[in-house]
């Protein structure tokens, strides 16, 4: 999500003021439950184990936790 405002400072300058959010709701990417596919050494388990079906970690590379950018940029 991304918000911005202009100003013009003459008539031929003007200023852009930008504010970038991404993952603005910080919501977490859970990883998939663990399974008894060989497909990730960390999340093996049998069927009948007591760690079948449980989500342990994030994704790794499932996004980036809330991070705000901001921005000025000058036009003439």
């Amino acid at each position: 999500m991304g918000a911005f405002k202009e100003f013009r400072i003459t008539e031929k300058i003007n200023t852009q003021f930008r504010a970038e959010f991404f993952n603005i709701f910080n919501q977490a990417n859970f990883d998939n439950p663990v399974t008894s596919s060989l497909n990730n050494a960390t999340s093996f388990a049998t069927v009948g184990a007591g760690g079948f079906g449980t989500i342990t970690r994030t994704n790794p590379g499932g996004g980036d936790p809330g991070i705000i950018q901001f921005g000025l940029k000058l036009a003439f």
